[in-house]
């Protein structure tokens, strides 16, 4: 019976409890924070990156390969894939197939590096440097 009626009264009781009891309250709330989202190849810029996307074409060594394949230069981050009109997250052990299309993001120290090497794959397969294809 008492807790309607303390609930009732709770700035009055409030006055009588000890400071400490009572947290201050918070100004904001994490679900109050402001949100920051960009939108726009500008981003990339802010990020201090560089967008590859890769279309893997008839006749491309690339059909086949799993990603991990590839062997990008360091710093080189897997986005999507685009593959029947569908997008999902690519991984290591995603096989890249005719029509697909693979987003890649790189440092732009390493972006050279990493399209000779799509490129070099894409023209001898998986065992380009093996083959003696080394270069764009």
């Amino acid at each position: 019976m008492v807790g309607p009626l303390a609930v009732s009264r709770s700035e009055i009781l409030a006055r009588f409890l000890p400071a400490r009891l009572l947290p201050e309250p918070a100004e904001r709330t994490e679900r109050d924070a402001p949100m920051v989202m960009d939108v726009g190849p500008g981003t990339l810029d802010q990020l201090g990156t560089d967008l590859l996307q890769i279309h893997v074409v008839s006749g491309s060594r690339l059909h086949g390969l799993y990603v991990a394949e590839l062997r990008l230069p360091t710093g080189t981050t897997l986005g999507l894939l685009a593959r029947g009109g569908r997008t999902e997250a690519a991984g290591p052990e995603t096989r890249l197939r005719v029509g697909d299309a693979l987003v890649v993001f790189t440092p732009p120290g390493e972006r050279q590096a990493a399209e000779d090497r799509i490129r070099t794959v894409h023209r001898s397969g998986r065992l380009a440097r093996w083959r003696g294809d080394h270069g764009p």
